[in-house]
């Protein structure tokens, strides 16, 4: 599918509606084992389509995301032609874990578009600052610790030019933080932060736009 095509599809995508099927697949339990690689890869392309829609994608862009669990989101970037080029940040022994699974689901050509850094074999604190289209997280952001998503807020959210993470219901605290609020209100003129369904527990997105 070129991205042209994509887009064609995508803007006859009802989000509500979607996000509703989507509440219901999940809180109702209707989903065993077998399915739930299937259910992440619907929850993903929901999330895909939601970039595009959301900051009115025309042609591919570059990516970076912190945490890109076995690398699904990846894939249907890259396999849908939304990406030119999309850079991983995550532990090394997972990022194993998503190259084989890429290599196994992309041609060549599409998972050459995907780069890895493996945090845990670097300093953190030497990863240099990079300005890209989407910064994207799904729900990794909200595991690190302070000083982490300080330094990835330095070093690469505010020199994205949009910027999409989902978070979740962590030790009773549901909404992002004031401080990594008022900080994403520094670095964005947009900010939208609203509910998102993720199985049965309270979870949000943050939508960030600049001019």
């Amino acid at each position: 599918m070129s991205m042209g095509d994509f887009l064609k599809m995508a803007e006859q995508v009802d989000i509500n509606t979607f996000n509703k099927f989507y509440s219901i697949l999940y809180r109702s339990g209707m989903f065993c084992v077998a399915d739930l690689l299937d259910i992440k890869s619907a929850a993903q392309l929901y999330n895909v389509i939601q970039c595009v829609k959301l900051f009115n994608l025309k042609s591919p862009i570059q990516v970076i995301e912190v945490g890109g669990g076995i690398g699904n989101l990846s894939r249907l970037f890259a396999e849908l032609d939304v990406c030119d080029t999309y850079t991983i940040y995550d532990l090394n022994n997972v990022i194993k874990i998503q190259k084989h699974y890429l290599q196994q689901n992309l041609t060549k050509r599409k998972f050459d578009k995907i780069k890895f850094i493996a945090v845990d074999l670097i300093d953190i604190n030497d990863i240099k600052p990079i300005s890209t289209d989407l910064f994207i997280s799904t729900f990794a952001l909200t595991e690190c610790p302070k000083t982490t998503i300080e330094l990835y807020f330095q070093k690469l959210i505010i020199n994205a030019q949009y910027c999409y993470i989902l978070g979740q219901e962590l030790y009773g605290n549901y909404y992002p933080s004031k401080d990594i609020v008022n900080k994403l209100m520094t670095a964005f003129s947009q900010i939208i932060i609203r509910d998102y369904p993720y199985f049965n527990q309270k979870a949000y997105e943050i939508i960030c736009l600049k001019d």
